[in-house]
């Protein structure tokens, strides 16, 4: 990340006007495992001030072997129950 850093400091440095999107995988197990994750290797640059995107990523084995009902409060892969007022939460 300090090398990120560093690099988005010196494009600043250089009055850069491309964006930058931060990309990352991950290739952790569990839903929370990938969130911590995203947020140690994107989140604090993005918060930060620097950036301009997220394009966060995880191998089609991660991805594959959620299974919802072991997910508490969050849904990735299924749509809400209809009283939740509709889209994802």
């Amino acid at each position: 990340m300090q090398t990120v850093r560093a690099a988005c400091v010196k494009l600043k440095q250089k009055n850069s006007t491309n964006p930058i999107v931060f990309i990352t995988d991950s290739n952790w197990k569990t839903a929370d495992e990938h969130l911590i994750h995203f947020a140690t290797e994107t989140g604090a640059l993005f918060l930060d001030g620097f950036g301009d995107g997220l394009c966060l990523g995880m191998s089609s084995n991660a991805y594959n072997s959620f299974n919802d009902t072991e997910l508490s409060g969050r849904r990735y892969s299924s749509p809400p129950p209809e009283e939740a007022g509709g889209g994802f939460y």
